[in-house]
């Protein structure tokens, strides 16, 4: 799930300029990490739509910091 999401984000070119898949896939990981401990089974949801989202989620947030980063506003 994370290659996928993560060569996904690739694809449609999104990430800055000098980051490759294995960034995103670690970033990735940490998101799963994340959902695996957050995740509450009593709200109903299963836990692959609920990591698959943080997952999203975590590589998105890195992806912002990393194009603040590049380019910092004047």
């Amino acid at each position: 799930m994370i290659h996928s999401i993560a060569s996904s984000m690739v694809n449609r070119r999104s990430v800055p300029l000098g980051l490759e898949t294995a960034d995103l896939v670690n970033w990735g990981i940490e998101g799963l990490v994340k959902a695996y401990k957050n995740f509450k089974s009593e709200k109903g949801s299963k836990f692959s739509t609920y990591a698959h989202y943080r997952i999203r989620g975590e590589i998105a947030d890195k992806i912002r910091i990393e194009w603040r980063y590049r380019n910092p506003n004047k």
